[in-house]
């Protein structure tokens, strides 16, 4: 069995510079920020959980900083040592080591965030457990990622901020070069708009985009 917990505090820990992964890096970075700070504008969101934060590539981004003081931010992570490099890079600012298959999140958030997370479920039943969790702590909306049919190729999602694809050009460049270099984690893939209809039928889910290899979605409630 994929023991998650062990292999990304060794990812964190020996290979900081992939960390959370391509779907954190270049221009995937910029586009989650883009998106994350859209939902905050037009959703008037006022507290945020990052389940499976990782090493928050989104936080620090102008798009998200313009309009989110973090002040009701609260990030969750697996991984005690991402936690703790968290907590150093951003003082005042909420993190926690927690793990969403052994605990149902503590209460509800105007905006739930679950990027490059579930793909990483890869027992059926711990994939549907996980995206039960993050819809009953789901008080307003929900972004998050999965595969929902495998990709071929990752996609470079269109972006707004200056110098992305000059980032992902450096980016996709170290890639090449390391790509024996680190640990990989298994992947799945799942019709998680069939799962969450069957989950929770009082919640809207849109396809908002795709990076990497993936398919964002928002969740709403009415």
């Amino acid at each position: 069995m994929f023991d998650n917990k062990t292999f990304w505090n060794l990812r964190y820990t020996d290979h900081p510079w992939i960390g959370s992964g391509p779907g954190s890096r270049g221009i995937s970075a910029d586009y989650k920020a883009e998106l994350i700070a859209r939902v905050i504008r037009e959703r008037a969101v006022r507290t945020v959980v990052d389940v499976g934060c990782g090493d928050c590539c989104w936080l620090t981004h102008p798009a998200v900083t313009d309009c989110f003081d973090g002040k009701g931010y609260l990030g969750l992570d697996l991984a005690e040592a991402v936690v703790e490099q968290n907590r150093r890079r951003f003082a005042g600012m909420n993190f926690a080591t927690f793990d969403l298959l052994t605990s149902p999140l503590p209460m509800t958030f105007d905006l739930v965030i679950c990027l490059d997370v579930l793909i990483h479920q890869v027992e059926q039943g711990a994939f549907e457990l996980a995206t039960g969790r993050l819809l009953a702590a789901t008080r307003h909306c929900a972004l998050i990622s999965c595969m929902t049919e495998p990709a071929a190729e990752p996609v470079d999602p269109p972006v707004l901020t200056a110098g992305a694809e000059a980032r992902q050009a450096a980016f996709s460049e170290m890639l090449r070069a390391r790509q024996d270099s680190f640990p990989k984690a298994p992947t799945i893939s799942v019709d998680v708009v069939s799962l969450i209809g069957r989950l929770d039928p009082g919640v809207t889910v849109t396809p908002v985009g795709r990076f990497s290899r993936q398919i964002a979605y928002l969740i709403t409630r009415p």
